[in-house]
């Protein structure tokens, strides 16, 4: 299903003596009804009984695109206001389910479950749901100017893949081909606001944009399967949110100019082979859950206020008394490792096997599954090699840290189990004021990001606990990563015969990576166990003010703090008691048990502030930083 919505509503016209414009725009869009259910659905359910020489594919893809335009300006030349107003609203909502429940498939070349939110064919790779909000006001008069412009945009999806508890795919004696479970859920939300006003008295103009992103993408494994080669549950979410405000006032006597964002994304991401399950295959087991999100939001005007929350959840995990059996035949699976390599990052010299997948390329798996289940988008910050010091604290180039990076990846046979979150948040804020009598100007700019990346092997899960003949290079994999890049930046600049600035920004950022094997489970290789955490986290903020007070005084003040609390956990989850503890066995000859975590924070913070008058000028910058890794 594709859906597209254009709308452009436009208002102008010059009045005598007072003038008043408006427009409203207006895009709404959802996924509809099928059967009585909301959304987009493919599936086979109702105790379907299959058996075919060829291969069974069900797939659901949707996609939704909304522009909306409001334009409006006002002016009068003579005495009477000039008031001119515009709001540009896009609203969507996407559910897209590709199901097998309630079926079995005795005999097919392959299995493939696949749901995309974001393109009207799952072969499509590159597209996006694109939702664009554009809002502009103007108004010009000679007493008065009033503008304004507002532009909403919000997204809601939930794109799922699903084989259910009660399915059963190949059996024993009759083995399927390639399975995959794949949802992929891939939007980008872009606003823009305008408000110019001009006149011989006062000006007063103001633009708020407010983008919300609520994303879930879910890919589940349950029931029974039994398959020749590879079994891959594959999860994958993108979004990104960019933004651009302007406010401007202008006026002989008196401007006031004020603008206002926000944009809160919340992306939930979960690959699983689901509770009680068995999944027995003579080739390999990936289950990979992947997540990007961007906010690149700029601000411009008098004063403004730039809030930009992230929260990220992403997970990939076989469930609790799952029994998984890969006996590591055919070939491999490539996983993320986590590193990151281009700039100057220093590579884990104890991975082998490693390619790289560049930058914003997205593998598929649709016709040769297990050719690669992880290759998408590197967090695109680059990092220096400086050492750590005692606090776990590193300054960057802050010239480097935007330079472009690629991900690595590992070629595993057995069982991967991988979780990678990529998060990217750039909020940038610049107040000026400048006028002939007294200016005031003020930015603050706000970033809060949440991200909880786990990758696990649940409580009393039985893992290549099966019969038969093993490859000798039948791992276990078990790694959980998190890359993130924040830039902040709030920039304030006043001139008048008495100038007032202030800066202030705030950056708080708080990421829990984890790797773990539950208790009671069972565990075992012909060659390595690894369980790994890591996580890569640079901040950036710079925070500047300057006030200039022509014929008295200016001050000017400019605050800056940033808090992080990042963990990465690697461990063997403990026990209630001697029975219920995890048991892990490697390759009887060569075989190593890695549990690993590494946690990385790299901050570069700078607050500066001048105030410059004829009789006085005072300046004050603060920064605090404060880390817990």
């Amino acid at each position: 299903r594709d859906s597209t919505g254009i709308s452009v509503g436009v208002a102008a016209s010059p009045n005598g003596n007072a003038s008043l414009k408006g427009s409203v725009v207006v895009n709404i869009a959802g996924s509809g009804s099928t059967g009585g259910r909301e959304g987009t659905i493919a599936e086979i359910t109702g105790g379907a009984q299959i058996s075919t020489t060829g291969a069974i594919t069900v797939a659901a893809a949707e996609r939704n695109n909304l522009l909306s335009f409001a334009g409006a300006a006002a002016a009068t030349f003579k005495s009477g206001p000039g008031i001119g107003a515009a709001v540009a609203v896009n609203k969507a909502d996407g559910e897209v389910t590709a199901a097998i429940d309630n079926a079995t498939i005795s005999k097919a070349l392959a299995v493939t479950v696949r749901a995309v939110e974001g393109a009207n064919d799952v072969n499509d790779t590159t597209s996006r749901t694109q939702i664009v909000g554009v809002s502009v006001a103007g108004a010009a008069s000679k007493d008065v100017a009033i503008s304004g412009a507002a532009t909403v945009n919000s997204l809601n999806t939930r794109t799922t893949a699903r084989v259910g508890d009660a399915t059963a795919i190949g059996s024993t004696t009759t083995r399927v081909g390639d399975v995959l479970v794949r949802a992929d859920d891939r939007s980008v939300i872009g606003s823009g606001a305008m408000g110019v006003s001009g006149s011989g008295q006062v000006a007063v103009s103001g633009a708020v944009a407010v983008d919300l992103l609520d994303k879930t993408t879910t890919a589940k494994l349950g029931g029974t399967t039994y398959s020749s080669t590879n079994v891959v549950v594959d999860a994958r979410s993108s979004a990104a949110a960019y933004g651009g405000l302007v406010a401007l006032g202008l006026s002989s006597n008196g401007n006031l100019a004020m603008a206002a964002a926000v944009a809160e994304q919340d992306n939930t991401t979960l690959a699983e082979i689901a509770n009680g399950a068995t999944v027995d295959t003579n080739g390999n087991v990936g289950v990979n859950a992947e997540d990007k999100a961007d906010v690149i939001r700029f601000t411009g005007s008098g004063i403004l206020a730039s809030v930009q929350m992230q929260s990220s959840s992403t997970k990939a995990r076989i469930g609790e008394a799952a029994n998984v059996t890969a006996r590591a035949g055919g070939s491999a699976l490539a996983v993320r490792t986590g590193n990151l390599t281009g700039g100057t990052q220093p590579s884990d010299s104890s991975t082998t096997g490693d390619t790289s997948a560049t930058s914003g390329e997205l593998s598929t798996m649709d016709k040769n599954v297990g050719q690669s289940i992880a290759s998408d988008s590197a967090a695109a910050n680059e990092q220096d090699s400086d050492t750590a010091t005692n606090d776990g604290i590193e300054t960057v180039d802050a010239t480097a840290i935007l330079g472009a990076q690629t991900a690595t990846t590992q070629n595993v046979s057995g069982v991967a189990v991988t979780a990678n979150t990529d998060q990217r948040m750039i909020n940038i804020g610049l107040g000026g004021s400048v006028s002939s009598s007294v200016a005031v100007a003020g930015a603050a700019t706000v970033s809060i990001i949440e991200g909880h990346t786990v990758a696990e092997i649940g409580r009393n899960a039985n893992i290549n606990q099966g019969s038969g003949s093993t490859g000798a290079t039948q791992d276990v994999v078990v790694q959980a990563h998190t890359n993130g890049l924040t830039v902040d930046t709030a920039v304030g600049f006043t001139g008048g015969t008495v100038g007032v600035g202030a800066a202030v920004d705030v950056a708080m950022i708080d990421k829990t990576t984890q790797a773990k094997i539950g208790y009671g489970a069972t565990v075992s290789a012909a060659r390595n166990i690894e369980v790994k955490a890591d996580n890569e986290d640079t901040l950036v903020g710079v925070v500047a003010s300057m006030a200039v007070g022509t014929t008295s005084a200016g001050v000017s003040g400019a605050v800056g703090v940033a808090v992080l609390s990042n963990k990465a956990e690697a461990f063997v989850e403990s026990a209630p008691d001697a029975a219920h503890a995890a048991r892990l066995t490697a390759g009887a000859t060569s075989g190593n048990i890695k549990v690993e975590a590494d946690n990385t924070s790299r901050v570069y913070h700078v607050a500066g502030s001048m105030g410059l008058g004829k009789y006085a000028g005072a300046g004050i910058g603060v920064s605090v930083v404060s880390a817990q890794t």
